[in-house]
């Protein structure tokens, strides 16, 4: 019988065996328990406590976010590789809603996960017909990028051919084993492992995703399938599953648990700012395309949506996550990074001046608005009750943003500023948060960093906000405050450097 069709049978099988679906549950450190993670994890696993499944379309990062909630207060989020079974599970249900409960020992203290199970099954053709239709809905978004001028596709080179065999060879062990026809000792997988380990970021698309996902979900199955109290069918199985988990935490996004965002980014960074763009292929394109074509080229990425060439330029942190979530398939984000890596090649190994696309955006380019709106900002009530010393006045705050704004770092913030992209990535939201968190990090304000953000909402509450809507402000605002994203911006140092100088 064909690995595939093994496969499917396989799975169909251990699906169908079940009465409900496993969630795992993420995120919890950083919800409205996170005061007391590790004490409600282990109490959620033990005493079957109900809860329910709320879509935040709205979310910051990924629009297709869905936040578990035990009454009113947020445990956190269902984990992205499982995102696909909640919608397919709504959707069979014709409810945006799934209520459920923790099984008993299902927490992972360590990993901080929990483990929900969900009355209801899905197959393996449910989750296709899912993929099918968000395939459909990504070629209604990306369908309108025209990129006829990148027809060079530095992407399909060795390190990603290599990723996805990987990824597919990774994938089909799993596989066999479900039914028992793997003979593959521990030797002959760690190669694989290693392999993995090096070339995973090579492969970011949608359907190198999927492929992760689909190892989770076998893994899980044959966990279940074959778990004993305290031990594995045997000593294979159980060192397997280690080594595989421990392989799917070198990926970034969600499905990392033990290593953050950082490695990731580089990787993802290095790709495109080194490797491709030094490519033997991305030589022999700079000899034989003139420089007419990488103008073209550089403007067909800056269309690319989300604003992705922008962030790149930017926040390599935000284009790392922006990709991730976005979810791109390979046929859209294979020319759009072969561009970047293209016109990366064009402005360092060839030492030209970059060509500047002229662009009407760019020779408008507003200092005053949000010179304006943060001297605004910072003169309000709020401001004066949380300050630390009366010598931060207003003529103090006025000459503190006419700086920033003339510094180098002007325009940056002009342009992220121009760059507004609304809704939970309001960049003016943004900028605000980044600002008034700097100060904060400076000595200029006191408090907690989410109390002063309470202060600001609630003295510039013009919209009559629910009071949902109004926490939802508070939050946006608080977290772009705190120093893991403020203290990340180019100018943090200055804004120190700045009040230590001038106080």
């Amino acid at each position: 019988m064909r690995t595939e069709d093994l496969f499917r049978n396989v799975i169909n099988e251990l699906m169908l065996k079940r009465s409900r679906t496993v969630f795992h549950i993420t995120g919890i450190r950083h919800c409205d328990f996170k005061d007391n993670a590790d004490a409600f994890i282990k109490e959620a696993a033990k005493t079957m406590m109900k809860v329910s499944f709320l879509p935040e379309k709205a979310n910051q990062y990924d629009h297709e976010a869905v936040s578990c909630r035990h009454g009113r207060k947020k445990i956190g989020y269902v984990a992205t590789y499982d995102l696909e079974k909640y919608y397919i599970l709504t959707e069979k249900n014709d409810t945006d809603q799934l209520t459920g409960h923790f099984g008993h020992l299902s927490a992972n203290v360590e990993d901080h996960l929990l483990k929900l199970y969900i009355p209801g099954v899905i197959t393996l053709e449910e989750i296709s017909k899912h993929r099918k239709k968000i395939d459909e809905q990504k070629d209604a978004l990306y369908g309108s990028w025209k990129h006829d001028a990148i027809d060079h596709y530095l992407v399909h080179s060795r390190q990603q051919d290599d990723a996805i065999a990987c990824i597919s060879q990774l994938k089909e062990y799993v596989v066999q084993l479900f039914g028992g026809h793997s003979t593959s000792t521990r030797g002959e997988l760690t190669p694989i492992l290693d392999d993995y380990k090096d070339c995973s970021q090579y492969d970011i698309s949608l359907e190198g995703q999927q492929d992760r996902w689909d190892i989770l979900l076998y893994l899980d199955l044959l966990h279940d399938h074959n778990h004993r109290p305290g031990q594995y069918r045997d000593e294979f199985y159980e060192c397997l599953l280690n080594d595989v988990e421990d392989v799917i935490s070198q990926i970034g996004g969600e499905l990392v648990r033990n290593v953050s965002y950082k490695s990731y980014i580089e990787r993802l960074t290095e790709l495109v700012t080194k490797h491709l763009p030094s490519s033997e292929a991305a030589q022999y394109y700079l000899n034989a395309l003139p420089p007419e074509a990488l103008n073209d080229i550089r403007q067909q990425v800056e269309c690319f949506p989300h604003h992705l060439f922008h962030l790149f330029r930017t926040n390599p942190e935000e284009f790392a996550k922006t990709i991730y979530y976005a979810r791109i398939p390979r046929r859209y984000l294979d020319p759009f990074l072969s561009g970047i890596a293209l016109v990366e090649a064009y402005d360092n190994n060839k030492k030209v001046v970059k060509v500047e696309v002229e662009r009407k955006e760019d020779e408008e380019l507003d200092y005053e608005v949000p010179t304006f709106k943060l001297q605004q900002l910072l003169k309000g009530e709020w401001f004066e009750a949380v300050r630390s010393s009366e010598k931060y006045d207003a003529a103090w705050t006025d000459d503190l943003v006419e700086a920033l704004m003339g510094s180098k770092y002007g325009e940056g913030i002009a342009r992220d500023w121009a760059w507004n992209i609304g809704g939970e990535r309001n960049r003016h939201i943004q900028i605000k948060g980044y600002v008034v968190g700097l100060l904060v990090d400076a000595g200029v304000l006191k408090g907690s960093k989410r109390t002063i953000a309470k202060r600001i909402v609630e003295e510039r509450n013009d919209k009559n906000l629910t009071e949902e809507d109004f926490w939802k402000e508070v939050g946006k605002l608080s977290r772009k405050m705190y120093t893991d994203t403020a203290g990340k911006q180019p100018y943090a140092q200055w804004v120190k450097r700045y009040v230590t100088e001038n106080s």
